[in-house]
C-alpha cells in the first residue's frame, strides 16, 4: 500500500532507495536503474516525491545540528526533490514507447475528464483494451481517440485491478447523486403538468364562462 515514504505498488523501501540513489547519481550511477525501475517507484509526474524526501530526509530543527546524510535543511528539500523529479522526468521520457506489461494508466473521457478504468499493458495495448470494454459506456459517438492515458504506476495487471474495483463505490456514488437529480427533474416535470393542466382548464372555464 502507498505511503508517504514509500508511494510505490511493489518495492520495499530497501528497492525504493537503491533506485532513488542511482538516480541521484545520474551518469556516476554503477547500475542505471531501467525504466521500467524507475516507473516502478510511483514517482510519475512528480507525484509523491517531495513526502518522500522529507520523510526519508527529515528536516532539521531549527536549534539542531544537520546529521551527514540523514537530515536536511528545507532548502536542501526542495533542490533534493526537484532534483529527483528532474531525473525521474529525463529517465522515463516518452511513455508512450514503453514496452511493458507491467505499466499501469489512467484511462478517461477526453470530453468529460471522468476517468473511465485503470488498464495495464503498453498505451496502445492498455487504449485498445479500455476501448474494447469500455468505449460503448461512453456514448456510440466515443471514438478511441476520445480515451486519454495518463501513465501512473508499474504494478501491471493486479494493480490496474485494484484501482478499478476502488472506482466501484466513486460510480455508486455518481449514480446515486443522478438518481437525485432525476427524481428532482421528475418533480418539475410533473408541477409543469400540473400547471399546464390547471391552465388549460383555466382557459377553458374562462372561455366558456365568456361565451
Amino acid at each position: 500500500m502507498a505511503t508517504r515514504r514509500n508511494p510505490s505498488w511493489n518495492l520495499t523501501n530497501g528497492e525504493l532507495d537503491d533506485i532513488v540513489d542511482q538516480l541521484l547519481h545520474g551518469k556516476y550511477s554503477k547500475r542505471p536503474p531501467s525504466v521500467i525501475d524507475v516507473v516502478r517507484t510511483g514517482f510519475i509526474g512528480g507525484e509523491g516525491i517531495r513526502a518522500y524526501v522529507e520523510t526519508r530526509w527529515p528536516e532539521r530543527g531549527r536549534y539542531s545540528s544537520t546529521i551527514k546524510g540523514v537530515n536536511l535543511s528545507a532548502a536542501g528539500q526542495t533542490m533534493r526533490s526537484n532534483k529527483l523529479a528532474e531525473r525521474v522526468r529525463q529517465r522515463i521520457g516518452n511513455d508512450r514507447q514503453i514496452t511493458s506489461s507491467e505499466l499501469v494508466w489512467t484511462v478517461r473521457n477526453s470530453r468529460t475528464y471522468d476517468t473511465i478504468c485503470y488498464a495495464s499493458g503498453t498505451y496502445d495495448g492498455a487504449r485498445n483494451w479500455a476501448f474494447t470494454l469500455f468505449g460503448w459506456t461512453q456514448g456510440p459517438e466515443t471514438k478511441i481517440t476520445d480515451l486519454t492515458l495518463t501513465l501512473i504506476g508499474g504494478g501491471g495487471a493486479q494493480e490496474a485491478a485494484i484501482k478499478n474495483m476502488s472506482q466501484i463505490g466513486v460510480i455508486q456514488k455518481r449514480r446515486e447523486q443522478q438518481v437525485i437529480e432525476i427524481e428532482k427533474h421528475q418533480a418539475r416535470l410533473e408541477a409543469t403538468d400540473i400547471l399546464l393542466g390547471t391552465i388549460v382548464s383555466a382557459a377553458a372555464f374562462v372561455q366558456g364562462a365568456s361565451g
